[in-house]
């Protein structure tokens, strides 16, 4: 009698502790791992939003909460054709966000998508960022800057320069310069040219060399052998003189 007393008590504790089991929500992570809970101080994962409130009786695999890692975070971004040959994993990335000017933050390129978006015609590509001060919050908007290589002494022109004519890109230089004021105008010369790094402003000129003057302002509106003017030279003598001769004038007039 007493065994079966036993056994039907161990089979009630084995009941309840089945049942307590459906009271706990564990978290498995993307290394397979189940994580500690939240509530165990774990500094790199926070709730970050609730969907049922305390007593709510819930459902199978209804979702509760959502939990955030905080470090390292996973920044998407997009990449264009003519770059994606250049992406490689492993690759460091330096990540900027408004919410923080002038700070850098430091990632690595972990994952790269092996197709292109047909409509966009851009790859997914993941980098990892370090964030021990949990300065990055999920969500933000960022910008990734990765460098695929550097060429010294490189000639360099403003990405406003460039032009396309004739489906050829190329930049508009100066032919025949003379000092502004000479008897024939000034004529725009449309130059094709290979271009290599881009970096924010300013484009890589491979070939052809390029010297000379490179017109940068109302190039779209030029064609081969347009004339082009000059601004002509201020000097310092000039604009004080110009200033000097206007304080005569206001003084005269009082």
């Amino acid at each position: 009698m007493a065994q079966a007393q036993v056994a039907q008590r161990e089979a009630a504790l084995q009941a309840a502790e089945l049942q307590l089991s459906y009271t706990k929500v564990r978290a498995f992570w993307e290394d397979g791992s189940a994580g500690a809970s939240v509530s165990d101080g774990e500094p790199n994962r926070v709730v970050g939003e609730r969907f049922v409130d305390e007593g709510t009786l819930v459902q199978t695999n209804q979702a509760i909460v959502s939990i955030l890692e905080n470090d390292p975070l996973k920044a998407i971004v997009f990449v264009i054709e003519r770059d994606y040959p250049k992406m490689s994993i492993g690759q460091e990335a330096t990540v900027t966000t408004d919410a923080y000017p002038g700070k850098t933050f430091a990632g690595v390129i972990r994952r790269i998508a092996p197709l292109l978006k047909e409509s966009s015609r851009q790859a997914r590509v993941e980098i990892e960022i370090s964030n021990a001060d949990h300065l990055l919050k999920p969500g933000m908007f960022i910008r990734a800057r990765v460098e695929f290589d550097t060429h010294q002494q490189a000639a360099l022109v403003p990405i406003s320069a460039l032009v396309k004519r004739g489906g050829r890109e190329g930049v508009f230089i100066v032919a025949n310069s003379q000092p502004a004021g000479g008897p024939a105008p000034l004529r725009a010369r449309f130059v094709p040219v290979a271009t290599g790094i881009i970096s924010g402003e300013t484009a890589e000129v491979i070939e052809p060399p390029i010297s000379g003057m490179v017109v940068t302002l109302g190039n779209h509106l030029l064609e081969d052998g347009s004339p082009v003017t000059l601004p002509k030279p201020s000097t310092g003598a000039s604009d004080e003189r110009r200033a000097a001769s206007d304080e005569t004038e206001r003084g005269g007039s009082q």
